[in-house]
């Protein structure tokens, strides 16, 4: 963002509007795409659309599952029948997207058709005028149950809508090794029924903690751990899970300092009793914390979907997943943090709505395919039971499951984490870290909000 600006300053809305409404770079397709010329006959001309991002994709040599298969004979086919190509290729950084996304447009060469962008960028986006507002193309339903819409919610400024990404897997779930449960004497589905019930909560999460954090010697030691914890996860699930959050935004797209909220207090005070109460161990580094629990070393841990991949292919004891249980005042949660895909604006409408169509493509269903059932396909694969998926992810899917605290759309800025880390290494209730940080979040927030 530092690097940005510097750039931005020398970016007027003019002369972006002006670089849009110019004759692209690029090729320009065969075909063009008009009123009465029907999507099913469109001819991309060979047009290589390419994703810029920070890693790269491509289709892999052998598939998980027959969904798969499906799914990249479909996409294949789409791009043979409209003579395109599509690849996502790691070109930039995270944090320096936004850089290449601006540099690029302003020099009137995207770098490519498509860039993944991360939802704190959203703003400056859309003030410099650097992608299309993907409600204003045909080729594009931001409102498909495909996109997710926590992303697209984040995505959004001033009823624009800059990056959507297809629905992700969820994430900060809680994994659970099933014979440390039947060690300490618990039902190894225990979590499962606890969630089925709706009485996954605090309380039941604390109670199961202590019946999974163990000395079996008797020398005053503990052997077993309940929980292997990450504590700025930890406490930002506790958060989310209480309908609270660090930065909120209002019905007219303004973002506010929500972390004095009654709900945000609660789950900090929550966070930092159960941090205090030993049930967890914090390995050093914390990145090896999937080990610990790939290993057998603890009971629980808080992980993504990735994780799922290496204990799937790796892990000798059989485990389960569930959301992350509710607070007093909240929901079953996971969390989502996606990035966007945008088009640059650039290109002219007529292209706009060329890559539109391809990259709504690239994220449909394979034929034959039920929206309402083919993600199970997706994810039965990285577990051990169907539990895991046909339960908990149904509920990870449902509307209001998956959150994600503004705190990004200042983060660029700002440390967050500033906040956890003055309240479990140093001692501050959550009301004074709270206080201590507001005054810097407000600049930040005040740059947010300016447009």
């Amino acid at each position: 963002m530092r690097k940005f600006i510097s750039i931005a300053s020398l970016i007027t809305a003019a002369s972006l509007v002006a670089c849009a409404e110019s004759e692209p770079t690029v090729t320009p397709p065969a075909t063009a795409l008009t009123t009465t010329d029907p999507v099913a006959a469109l001819d991309f001309g060979g047009w290589e659309i390419n994703v810029a991002q920070y890693n790269s994709e491509s289709e892999p040599e052998e598939k998980r599952s027959n969904y798969d298969e499906l799914l990249w004979e479909h996409r294949n086919n789409m791009a043979k029948k409209h003579n395109y190509t599509f690849s996502k290729d790691a070109l930039t950084t995270y944090m320096d997207s936004l850089e290449f996304l601006s540099t690029t447009v302003l020099a009137e060469d995207p770098g490519g058709e498509i860039h993944r962008m991360p939802p704190e960028f959203a703003n400056a986006i859309a003030r410099n005028h650097l992608a299309y507002d993907l409600t204003t193309l045909e080729n594009i339903d931001v409102t498909d149950p495909k996109w997710n819409p926590v992303v697209t919610e984040m995505m959004t400024v001033g009823g624009a809508v800059y990056g959507v990404v297809k629905d992700l897997y969820p994430e900060k779930t809680v994994y659970f090794n099933k014979r440390l449960f039947e060690e300490a004497g618990l039902d190894p589905d225990l979590l499962y029924d606890l969630q089925a019930a709706d009485e996954w909560t605090w309380e039941a999460f604390e109670e199961v903690s202590a019946k999974l954090t163990r000395d079996t010697n008797n020398d005053g030691i503990t052997d077993h751990y309940a929980f292997a914890l990450q504590p700025t996860h930890f406490f930002e699930m506790a958060i989310l899970s209480n309908h609270g959050s660090i930065i909120g935004k209002d019905k007219n797209d303004i973002y506010f300092n929500n972390a004095g909220s009654p709900e945000t207090l609660q789950a900090l005070e929550w966070a930092i009793a159960y941090y205090n109460k030993g049930y967890d161990t914090t390995p050093t580094p914390w990145k090896s914390i999937p080990n610990v629990f790939m290993n057998g070393d603890v009971a629980m841990f808080l992980g993504d979907v990735w994780n799922a991949r290496d204990f799937a292919a790796g892990m000798e004891d059989d485990y389960g997943i569930v959301c992350f249980p509710k607070g007093p005042k909240g929901s079953l949660t996971v969390k989502t943090s996606g990035q966007g895909y945008v088009i640059p604006s650039t290109y002219t409408k007529e292209e706009a709505e060329m890559i539109a169509l391809a990259f709504d493509q690239y994220n449909s269903l394979p034929p034959g395919y039920d929206a309402q059932t083919a993600w199970k396909d997706e994810h039965y694969p990285l577990y051990r039971d169907s539990r895991a998926v046909d339960e908990t992810h149904a509920i990870a899917l449902t509307p209001g499951t998956a959150k994600s605290d503004y705190d990004k759309m200042i983060s660029a800025d700002v440390k967050i984490t500033a906040l956890y880390t003055d309240i479990y290494l140093n001692g501050l209730t959550p009301a004074e870290a709270v206080q201590k940080h507001s005054p810097v979040w407000q600049v930040a927030l005040d740059v947010a909000n300016a447009r």
